[in-house]
């Protein structure tokens, strides 16, 4: 869906709940609409819980899994052809920061929305906003998928470049695609295992 941010503030237009007037130092009714932060945070439970299988395409099993402070790198190697597939997955989300700005509770839902805008779009490398709505946050997104791999990538800084949000979900064929150009692969086989990494790639595809 484009332009999330137009359509939560036309539905508030729209859809005011009536309330009595009440005295300034009585507490306000909850209000903020938090569809646009709910839809992010499905897509980072969505990441956090993706498996990769141990297996792909009866060919390639997994061989490594680092864990790093940058996120999970996953190695499969070949069974039989001399190739290597890489999967990638990292969430990183900062709360109770210090700094209210380093707060994944303190974005402004305005930059959630925005943040859907870019990834509502269809492929593309990389997109980055500074300032977004003014309110001093950076949000750079990234969704690409073709005959190498396919990558999804969100992240959401603060005013002077501090990560609050950062969710990564790659897988990459590179390897295999080289290997299937330079080396006589059985049509069959080849197609068989093209099919299961496109597959797999829809699977992996982030609930927008």
């Amino acid at each position: 869906m484009s332009n999330w941010w137009n359509v939560i503030k036309q539905n508030k237009l729209v859809n005011l709940p009536k309330f009595k007037v009440k005295p300034f130092n009585t507490a306000k009714p909850n209000e903020e609409d938090t569809r646009c932060k709910d839809k992010i945070m499905e897509i980072v439970n969505f990441t956090e819980n993706f498996q990769f299988p141990n297996e792909i395409a009866q060919e390639f099993v997994k061989v490594k899994k680092e864990t790093t402070q940058y996120g999970n790198d996953i190695t499969y190697g070949g069974k039989k052809l001399n190739a290597k597939l890489h999967a990638y997955v990292n969430v990183i989300k900062r709360e109770a920061s210090i700094s209210k700005e380093g707060d994944f509770n303190s974005i402004p839902e305005e930059v959630f929305c925005r943040l859907l805008d870019m990834l509502s779009g269809s492929n593309f490398k990389y997109k980055k906003e500074v300032n977004v709505g003014g309110t001093g946050y950076q949000i750079m997104a990234g969704k690409l998928s073709n005959s190498m791999g396919s990558q999804q990538h969100l992240e959401i800084r603060n005013d002077i470049g501090n990560i609050v949000l950062w969710v990564s979900l790659q897988l990459f064929w590179l390897e295999w695609a080289t290997y299937k150009m330079n080396t006589y692969v059985d049509g069959k086989q080849s197609m068989f295992i093209d099919e299961e990494l496109s597959k797999l790639a829809d699977e992996m595809e982030w609930p927008i």
